[in-house]
């Protein structure tokens, strides 16, 4: 997992710092990350940075995780859409 993801951080208090933090050390910009999460308020912190949350009411899933990149991409494809002229 350590050569797909290469940043594994776990944070307690405000998920808003945590990505802040991971911006700054990856160079990443909000919109091309993905949190997931069982909290909503969680989400609700990271959503308003831009960073796609991912709601796992009972931890994190086959499903979920597919589900979660299947909506990036969606969301990739939509924004790629709409700033090209063909």
């Amino acid at each position: 997992a350590a050569q797909v993801l290469p940043y594994r951080e776990i944070y307690t208090g405000s998920k808003r710092r945590h990505f802040r933090n991971l911006r700054e050390k990856t160079g990443i910009p909000y919109s091309d990350m993905i949190f997931f999460d069982d909290w909503t308020l969680n989400l609700d912190e990271v959503s308003q940075l831009g960073v796609l949350g991912i709601h796992t009411p009972r931890g994190l899933t086959h499903e979920l995780w597919a589900g979660g990149l299947w909506a990036y991409a969606q969301i990739k494809e939509s924004a790629y859409a709409t700033t090209t002229d063909f």
